[in-house]
Formats: structure tokens, C-alpha cells, sequence
């Protein structure tokens, strides 16, 4: 593997676990730690990249040997055991240690140690556990089971799935369409739909499942998309959907009985809509009525017609079956009260149990109800047959039944007429007239309903849209054609309150689901009083066909959107990867970067580089033509170009040169019209003369001396990369002095200001840096902020990129004092240097702190606060490093003396049980500084502090 091959492995590797939770140290073959992530300092301490890794391996209670390291190193090999440790807060810890050969670099030899933390993964291992137990428990307590599936069209079952549902699944799993045929046929299109929709909103189905006992249940299923497959719950509301089938069938059973109709005929839909609850049922309705009609052929001979008071006269008998109806006709009241019915109890209701014969070969189960007046008249009896035993259900439903038919009842003056009476119907007649001669010319669906939502009256267009008589329609109830029954409760709660109602709801028609517009709207008597409510449904199949293909279309668009995202996002990716994120330290030179794209890919490329061997810095500032993507695919392609090159200009110090050879390599490869503008620069560290090249980038400016001037164009063309063939570039050279300040820019500050202002003039640009050459390194920020302001915020017109380099040159340092007056003006004093020096606000805090603290312990403890004696402070600070040794004149102390602060307190006295704490000033020097060394005495100190890499600001 090539070298560079071998650092972007490294850099992939160093990338996934700075957002691991595992801690990571990467070292050479001489022990050198040459990386370390954040995880590891929570389980070993502070770290410092450079360190040897010996030191840590005192804090494990069995390292791996010297031997097993070795054969790492040697065998490309790797290493797992598991080890403990204590760590740095003197805590023990149990870890998976894992060694992994890393290969070479060159003639260095690199291994990886992973820690990974047993405690962690147990803690984790334990809330999984609890999530589950809780899932469960929330399963069981809703009677409910949890099924998945992806696109390989098979459904993993889940918790409590099969007694939900009843039956028993082999393996946990079963195909979709095998699992669709357990459903209801009714239902196969909804369940369908439900597995094959591929939106990832919530979606809800009510289907009847199939129990092994061949039973149908009524089951709630709702699906959610996770991320890589769908979750579905399935509740059972088989108890629910019961009680809604059966008010459902009260409802028809109230329409039939407000219905314009004959009593009789009345009566005969009422049984009719009752076998239809259950199959294989009979039921009949008998009045008590003084006027036999056997006509002297009584079968029952205990008394003669004429000395009975009262028989059952049949009214209406509905069966199942065409011989199967019941044969209760003429039985006399005494003989039908003392064989069902106990007296003393005084019960409406009765349920008794006929034995089989060879008519009926199973028990036949009776619900019997007497229908009385308010004063406990019997009016006559309901009889309700079925094979299985009468319910507490269909108790109660039954119930219900016979008070509406004995309201009917109570409500006709004449039993043996059974007529509704001639001027009631006149009335009803003309009320409704002129509604329903309105509503039949309409064409729209029409119904019109009492104020209760009970239909007596559709038009021919809602007949033909449902594709059923009318009758037939009334008999069933609207809410027996409507995909959902709820959908009526809020027009009624609006006509109650006057108001009309709106919106959509599906009726399912003879052939299929007609998605419908409903309209609702209150009408009243004479009196103002509402009487009625008049429904409109209007078919809306063509506009939701073109609602469907318009959603098709924009799914269409979504999903490329989502392709193209994806692009985005990885080319997002790659120039985040192009784009360099930390700025290297220099001796002499502070440098700050920043780098705003107008969108979120750019077409500015920079590179800032050092070189060890040669002692030289190349600065790089480059823009490719637009912004957006497009520009930045140019701009990681003349980005790779320009890294590829790079010895060119480390080896021959020819800007000029380098600029040929990019525009070449470019040329070769493309044949867009796109012309990339690059600047140049080579600073030789040692000589601090900088040579530069210019392909038509804006120049630099130099700031010198409280003066600003641009960088004088060089000799030759140059013109744009790839403009013409072969390019003349040439090259210019100049030294830097001491406090220099150059600023690079790329032409996107030219063009701030918007419409009004379309350049940003070089006057304009030079006064805004004349007043800012007075700032320190750290108040770069302020120049970024005025740019922002000046172009009114974010987002820019084009891809902005700023680099600063100012040369600040070695300071020596050598103070003297004799108290702590006359330090603290001292380190105010150096604290303003560390501004220009670059240090970032905690390196600033924490030299000031460990500063503070041995100056204090030297005036302090060291010369006793002695106004006679001095302390010297001497040292020198960089733009990477700073080093000060501070002497004092006392007589010195033994460091490793001094206690550690973050163990137990020290007790000086067992009696009085005084506690004292000493040295925190030192222990913080230690954490604050890279190295803290004292001379033999103890008097006198030198502390060495690394400065950090200052990142690139990205916006």
C-alpha cells in the first residue's frame, strides 16, 4: 500500500472513532502517542499527543508484555484481552483491550489500542432488557401484538401476536399473502393497501381477521415506518366493533319504524333486520289482541274461543330458512304466560331452551319480551330465535328492540287496523313536499333524515349511486354504505347547533369505494324548531383520480429530490474531506482561515501547508468559476491537481513553475469552459522571503507600518487556469519584516453590497483593513463580522474565502518584581501578548492561571513576602511555544513533597482535627502545561506550554 494511500486509511480510521464511544491511541514503534480521540482521557486522563504511552501502562494492573507488543508490531498481527485499570480518578475499571497493527508510514511502524469500557456495554445491555420488559408489559395490558416487514414480503411476528389473534404461526413468520388470506374478503383490499403502501405517515385499517375456529374477529392495525422496515400493531376491538354492528342495526330497526309504511309492513322489515343479525335465527311479532282469528279450529282446547279473554294474533314472522318459522299463532295469553313468563318476578325478558327433535336436530335457544304501555299493560311479545344461547349482549340489544316496537305500538290508536292513521300521514305528507320535490331533481345524491340522523327519504341519483332500491337503502341505513359509520357524528352535532357541515367520506357502492364530498344542512318547522337535516353527497371519483396522479407525480419529484440530496450530501461530504481543517503553528507566523460557501457546496479551495524537511509554508487561495455543485466538482478536481504538485514548489521555490504544471494536468482534463483563478505563495521560514505567482486572483495586501498597499502584479500573463496554451506565468519576490500582516481573499469581496453598490471598491476594502491593523491576531473575528454586515448577513452572493498571516517574530522575556502589585501589571503585560499571539481564549486562561500560581507560591514561599528579594521571570514566547523559568531567592523545597490535592485531606493535628490543603497551584500547572521542571534547590521553576492548531472557521 502507497503512502498515500496508507494516511487516508489513517485519517478513515482517526474520522470513525472521534464519534465512537470507544477510546482510541495510536503510536509509533518507539512508544510516541501520535494521537489519542476525547473518549480515551475520560477512562486514562489528560493526554498529549507526542507523550510516551509507558506512563499509562502503569495504570494497569497486568499490561501486555513487552513480547506481545513486539510480535504486533512484527506480524501485522493483533492483540484482545481483558485488562483492568485505575483510573485517573483512582476508580477500577474493567476493559477490553484490543491491539491492531496499523501498517507503515514510511520507516515508522503504527499501532492502534482500543479501550472499550465492560461497565458501559453492561448499563447498556440492562436498558435494553427494561425497554423489552416494559414493551411487554405495555402489550399485554392492551391486549395488542407487534408485527414487521420489509421489501422481502415476508412478516416477522412478534410479542403476543398469536393470542391476539388466535392462531398459532409456525417460525414466527409468514408471507404477506398468506397472512391476506386469513382476512375477511371484504376487507383484502384494505389490508393490501396496508402492506403495500409505501408512505411513511401512520396508517390504520379496521379488517376481520380469521380465529383457527373458522370465527371472524375485528382487529385495529396500524403501521409506522421506521428506518430500514415498517412496525405494525394489531389491537383487538372485536368487543367495540360488536357494539357498533349492533347499534347499527338499531338504527335501521328505528328508521324502519318511522318509515311512511303500513304498520305490517313495518313490523316485517323490523324481523327482517333481525335475522340478519344472526344466521339461522327466526323471530316474530304477536299483539295480545281479544279477537281470535283460528275461526273455530283452535289447537289448543283447554277453553273455547269465546270464553278466552286474549290470544297472540301474529304481526310480522321472519326466518332464516323457509320452514323453520315459529308457530306461536293464537296460543292463548294464560297458557303463553304460565309456560314462558313467572309472575311473581314481573321480568319483560325470558330465555328458555327448546329441545331438539328431528325437525330442529340442535337446542333452539328463546329470547322472549313482553311489550308493555308505562301502566304494564301487555301489548303483545317479541320472540327471538338462535342456535346458540341467548348473550348478555343480545339480551340487552333485544331489549332495546322491543321498547322502540312497543313505542310503535303505543303510538296506534286502532291494533287490529295497524294502520298509521290517515292525518298523521297528511301532515308528515305535506311537510316534506317541497323538500323531497327539491331534493329528487338534484343531481346529487340526496337523503333527508329526522334531527336524530334517522333516513326516511333518498332520491333516485343516491339510489343509482349506491346501486341499490331505495327501500332496500332505508331498510340497511346509510351507515350501513358508509366506509366509516363515525363519519355522522359531527354533521349531527352541527344541526343541533344549527349549522350547516362539510366534508369527505367514501360510500361503498355495489362495485367498488366512491370517495364522496357530504354536505349537511339543518331544516325547521313553522315554528323555527329543527325537524330535519337534508345530506348531499356528490361523487368526487375524478378529482381524487386527479389528486392520485398529482401525488404520483410529486412522489415522483420527492423521490428525486431525495436522489439528488443523497449526491448533494456525499459531495458535501467529499469537499468537507478537500477543504482543510486545521491551520499548522509556526515559530515566527500566526495564520487564520475562514471559509463561507454561498450554498452549501463552494467552489473556493485553499491549502495551507508546512513543510518539515524544507521549513517552508505554501499558502494556496484558488476559485472555480460559479458556485453550487458544479463548482464544487471543479473545485475538488483542481484541488486534487494542486495537492498532487506540491513538491514543485517545497523542492524548487518556483511559484511560477507549480502554476504551469496545475494548468497542464487541468487542461488534460477537462474540456469545460471553466477557468480557475489561483494565487500562489512560498515563504521560506528560515530567510522569511516569500515568493508569489498570480493566475488572475486578487492580489494580497500587505500591511506594514500602520500602511496598506497591494502586492505589485507580476511579469507575465497571468491569466486564468487553462485560458491559454502554454501559459507564461512569472513570479515575484519580496522579504517580510517583523509585524507584517498579509491578507489573501478571494474575489467574492468585490462583489458585497448588493445591487446598489455592485463592487466593493479597493478604497472601500483598504480603509475597512487600515482600521483593523491595529487589532491583535485573536480579533480576527471582528474582520469577519464586518464583512457580514457589510453584505447584510448571510447568505453570500458567491463563495467566500479570507486568510490572514501575520509575522510576529520571537519575544524574549525577562521581567523582575518584589510583590504581587507589581506581577499582577506584569501579567497584564503578557497577557496582551498572548493576543497577538495567537492563543486561543483557554490557552490565554490557563498560562494566565499557572503563571499566576507560581509567582504567587514564589513571592509567597519562596522569598516570604521579602520586599528585598526578587523574583525573575525570563523566557521567550512564539506563535507555537511558550517557555518561562521563574527563580526566586528563598531557599528552595522538595516538589515531590508537596501533596496531591485530589487525594484524601491531610490532617496536621489529631486533636483539634485541623484539615489543610496544599498544592492545587502546582497540580493546576501540571494539567494547564505540556512540561514543569524544577532545579535541584527547588527555587526555581521553567514551565513549557504547546500551542494547539487553530481550526478553519467554517460557515
Amino acid at each position: 500500500m502507497s503512502q498515500d494511500n496508507k494516511l487516508d486509511e489513517l485519517n478513515l480510521l482517526l474520522n470513525a472513532f472521534d464519534i465512537s464511544f470507544n477510546g482510541l491511541i495510536i503510536i509509533d514503534d518507539q512508544g510516541s502517542i501520535l494521537y489519542h480521540n476525547e473518549e480515551i482521557t475520560h477512562l486514562l486522563g489528560p493526554i498529549i499527543d507526542g507523550d510516551s504511552i509507558f506512563p499509562f501502562y502503569q495504570m494497569m494492573v497486568e499490561p501486555p508484555s513487552v513480547r506481545v507488543i513486539n510480535s504486533v508490531y512484527k506480524a501485522r498481527g493483533h492483540y484482545e484481552d481483558e485488562i483492568t485499570i485505575h483510573d485517573y480518578e483512582g476508580k477500577q475499571r474493567s476493559l477490553i483491550l484490543k491491539i491492531q497493527n496499523l501498517g507503515s508510514i514510511g520507516s515508522r511502524k503504527y499501532i492502534a489500542m482500543v479501550f472499550i469500557d465492560i461497565q458501559s456495554l453492561v448499563e447498556t445491555r440492562k436498558r435494553l432488557t427494561y425497554s423489552e420488559y416494559q414493551l411487554d408489559l405495555a402489550l399485554r395490558s392492551a391486549n395488542a401484538g407487534l408485527l414487521s416487514w420489509d421489501d422481502s414480503l415476508v412478516i416477522q411476528l412478534g410479542h403476543h401476536i398469536s393470542p391476539v389473534l388466535g392462531r398459532n404461526f409456525p417460525n414466527d413468520e409468514i408471507e404477506i399473502s398468506s397472512f391476506v388470506n386469513y382476512i375477511h374478503p371484504f376487507d383484502r383490499d384494505k389490508i393490501t393497501s396496508y402492506f403495500n403502501d409505501n408512505q411513511e405517515d401512520i396508517q390504520k385499517v379496521e379488517v376481520r381477521f380469521q380465529q383457527k375456529e373458522g370465527h371472524y374477529l375485528w382487529v385495529l392495525m396500524t403501521r409506522i415506518k421506521s428506518s430500514q422496515n415498517y412496525i405494525g400493531l394489531v389491537w383487538d376491538i372485536n368487543t367495540l366493533k360488536e357494539r357498533e354492528i349492533l347499534q347499527g342495526y338499531l338504527n335501521r330497526i328505528q328508521t324502519a319504524l318511522l318509515s311512511s309504511h303500513t304498520w305490517i309492513d313495518k313490523a316485517k322489515n323490523v324481523t327482517d333486520i333481525l335475522i340478519q343479525y344472526q344466521p339461522q335465527s327466526a323471530c316474530g311479532i304477536w299483539a295480545f289482541s281479544d279477537k281470535p282469528q283460528c275461526h273455530g279450529q283452535c289447537r289448543y282446547k283447554s277453553k273455547s274461543c269465546h270464553e278466552r279473554k286474549m290470544c297472540l294474533t301474529p304481526i310480522a314472522k321472519s326466518c332464516y330458512q323457509q320452514d323453520d318459522s315459529l308457530d306461536f299463532d293464537n296460543m292463548p295469553i294464560d297458557i303463553f304466560m304460565d309456560q314462558f313468563f313467572d309472575e311473581e318476578k314481573d321480568s319483560s325478558f325470558s330465555s328458555v331452551i327448546i329441545d331438539n327433535d328431528n325437525q330442529h336436530p340442535v337446542d333452539n335457544y328463546l329470547g322472549l319480551l313482553r311489550l308493555r304501555d308505562p301502566e304494564g299493560t301487555n301489548l303483545g311479545v317479541l320472540i327471538f330465535r338462535a342456535i346458540d344461547p341467548i348473550s348478555r349482549e343480545l339480551e340487552l340489544f333485544l331489549i332495546s328492540v322491543s321498547v322502540m316496537i312497543t313505542q310503535a305500538f303505543i303510538n296506534e290508536k286502532n291494533l287490529t287496523d295497524l294502520t298509521v292513521s290517515r292525518e298523521k300521514a297528511e301532515i308528515v305528507n305535506r311537510r316534506l313536499s317541497t323538500i323531497e320535490q327539491a331534493v329528487n331533481g338534484s343531481s346529487d345524491g340526496m337523503a333527508i333524515s329526522n334531527i336524530d340522523g334517522d333516513f326516511y327519504f333518498i332520491n333516485n341519483t343516491l339510489s343509482i349511486m349506491l346501486g341499490a332500491e331505495k327501500e332496500e337503502v332505508l331498510i340497511n341505513g346509510i351507515l350501513h354504505y358508509l366506509e366509516d359509520p363515525n363519519m355522522l357524528r359531527e354533521p349531527l352535532e352541527s344541526a343541533v347547533l344549527d349549522c350547516s357541515w362539510e366534508g369527505e367520506t367514501s360510500l361503498k357502492c355495489l362495485t367498488r369505494l366512491m370517495p364522496v364530498s357530504l354536505r349537511t344542512a339543518p331544516f325547521t318547522n313553522e315554528e323555527s324548531n329543527n325537524v330535519g337535516i337534508i345530506w348531499s353527497f356528490t361523487d368526487i371519483t375524478d378529482i381524487k383520480n386527479k389528486e392520485r396522479k398529482i401525488k404520483t407525480f410529486t412522489d415522483k419529484v420527492m423521490e428525486d429530490l431525495k436522489v439528488q440530496e443523497k449526491l448533494l450530501a456525499r459531495a458535501r461530504h467529499v469537499q468537507k474531506n478537500l477543504i482543510q481543517g486545521y491551520l499548522p503553528r509556526m515559530e515566527d507566523f500566526n495564520v487564520h482561515a475562514f471559509f463561507m460557501p454561498s450554498e452549501s457546496l463552494g467552489g473556493d479551495f485553499f491549502q495551507i501547508v508546512k513543510g518539515v524537511a524544507q521549513n517552508k509554508l505554501v499558502i494556496i487561495l484558488g476559485d472555480c468559476t460559479g458556485h453550487g455543485i458544479e463548482a464544487s466538482m471543479e473545485s475538488s478536481l483542481i484541488s486534487s491537481i494542486a495537492n498532487k504538485n506540491l513538491e514543485v514548489l517545497f523542492f524548487n521555490n518556483d511559484p511560477s513553475s507549480y502554476l504551469g504544471r496545475v494548468d497542464q494536468n487541468y487542461s488534460m482534463l477537462t474540456d469545460d469552459d471553466n477557468f480557475p483563478t489561483m494565487f500562489v505563495a512560498v515563504i521560506d521560514l528560515n530567510t522569511k522571503v516569500m515568493s508569489y505567482a498570480n493566475a488572475n486572483s486578487p492580489l494580497p495586501y500587505l500591511i506594514r507600518n500602520d500602511s496598506i498597499s497591494v502586492l505589485p502584479q507580476v511579469e507575465g500573463n497571468h491569466l486564468n487556469i487553462g485560458y491559454l496554451d502554454p501559459p507564461v506565468y512569472g513570479y515575484g519576490q519580496f522579504r517580510l519584516e517583523p509585524g507584517d500582516r498579509l491578507f489573501f481573499y478571494s474575489d467574492s469581496l468585490l462583489e458585497m453590497g448588493g445591487e446598489i453598490d455592485i463592487q466593493w471598491s479597493d478604497q472601500r476594502l483598504k480603509s475597512l483593513l487600515t482600521n483593523y491593523c491595529d487589532h491583535p491576531v485573536n480579533d480576527f473575528q471582528l474582520l469577519k463580522k464586518e464583512l457580514f454586515d457589510y453584505n447584510g448577513g448571510l447568505p453570500l452572493m458567491d463563495d467566500t474565502t479570507v486568510i490572514q498571516l501575520d509575522y510576529q517574530g520571537r519575544k524574549r522575556l525577562n521581567y523582575s518584581f518584589a510583590s504581587l502589585a507589581e506581577w499582577n501589571e506584569i501579567l497584564s503585560l503578557l497577557r496582551e501578548d498572548f493576543q497577538w499571539y495567537g492563543l486561543s481564549f483557554d490557552e490565554k486562561e490557563q498560562l494566565s492561571i499557572s503563571l499566576d500560581e507560581l509567582c504567587i507560591n514564589a513571592v509567597i514561599h519562596g522569598n516570604k513576602e521579602d520586599s528585598h528579594k526578587k523574583v525573575l521571570l525570563k523566557g521567550w514566547l512564539t506563535c507555537e511555544l511558550l517557555q518561562v523559568t521563574i527563580i526566586d531567592q528563598g531557599e528552595g523545597f522538595i516538589p515531590d513533597h508537596v501533596p496531591d490535592p485530589t487525594m484524601r485531606y491531610l490532617k496536621i493535628d489529631e486533636e483539634t482535627d485541623e484539615e489543610l490543603m496544599h498544592g492545587r497551584g502546582i497540580w493546576m500547572v501540571r494539567k494547564f502545561c505540556d512540561s514543569i521542571t524544577y532545579n535541584s534547590t527547588g527555587n526555581a521553576v521553567t514551565v513549557t506550554k504547546k500551542l494547539s492548531k487553530r481550526k478553519v472557521v467554517e460557515i
